[in-house]
């Protein structure tokens, strides 16, 4: 596998925090990053210099090798694509209109979208499944559908990684499952997903890789099985939980549940 995104010894700090402190990642083609931390470790602000939004004031971005420095903002759009977490549109565009915004990073300001964009923009509701809720309005379909809605447009964008702040939240648990389950069939023809999640069962069912932040430091990255254990579980949240072996992957749960 190729290195489609790093960053190498990342700082950000305001004034005299340290925010982000001497992070050095590099990520693959085709993974599933989960990003494990309490409230205030970092994980968000490094969602936001992943994709441009905040300047480190030390560190090297790049993306297949190119420092983002260099990248304009449509530029680095069709390297990366931001799914944020749930939400609502304030106003009512149809399904299909939500996902063609997809290919602005494509387009002049006044160009017009094209027959071409549009069968992009469909080809990606139909790679999800969700073609049928093209004339649909946005703000009237269901969590889980705005949340592969979101996903569709950031496939039309063309961009072949994917950041994603908490995606399940706001979902109901089938939802929940059925959008982890499309995110590792994309992973699987090579897009990449690096998102935050607050569930550690959610990281250790999908993710081919687990970074655990604390103060804005990496104290663990590796394989799920190998990072999310009770003793780092602990180190990040203060609290104690059992491991309860399993066909599949271990079930955490904390002791006083037991």
């Amino acid at each position: 596998m190729s290195s489609v995104i790093e960053i190498q010894h990342g700082r950000y700090f305001i004034q005299a925090r340290k925010i982000l402190d001497d992070i050095t990642l590099s990520f693959d083609q085709g993974q599933i990053i989960s990003l494990l931390g309490p409230n205030g470790s970092g994980k968000t602000t490094l969602l936001k210099v992943l994709l441009g939004l905040l300047h480190p004031q030390h560190g090297d971005i790049r993306y297949h090798d190119v420092p983002i420095a260099t990248l304009g903002c449509r530029q680095l759009a069709k390297y990366v694509a931001y799914v944020p977490q749930m939400h609502r549109e304030a106003f009512a565009y149809s399904v299909e209109e939500v996902v063609l915004m997809g290919r602005q990073p494509h387009k002049d300001f006044f160009s017009q979208y094209t027959q071409e964009d549009r069968q992009i923009a469909l080809g990606a509701l139909d790679r999800l499944n969700i073609g049928h809720l093209r004339k649909r309005s946005y703000t009237e379909i269901s969590g889980g559908e705005r949340q592969l809605t979101l996903i569709a447009r950031a496939l039309a964008q063309g961009a072949d990684v994917f950041i994603m702040d908490e995606p399940v939240n706001g979902l109901d648990y089938g939802n929940q499952m059925r959008l982890l389950r499309d995110i590792h069939v994309l992973a699987r023809d090579g897009y990449t997903f690096i998102m935050t999640t607050h569930f550690p069962d959610h990281a250790m069912m999908v993710s081919d890789r687990v970074v655990m932040l604390k103060d804005g430091k990496v104290i663990a990255d590796g394989t799920p099985r190998e990072t999310i254990t009770p003793e780092t579980l602990f180190q990040l949240y203060r609290i104690q939980v059992d491991c309860i072996p399993s066909k599949g992957n271990p079930v955490y749960v904390p002791v006083w549940a037991m």
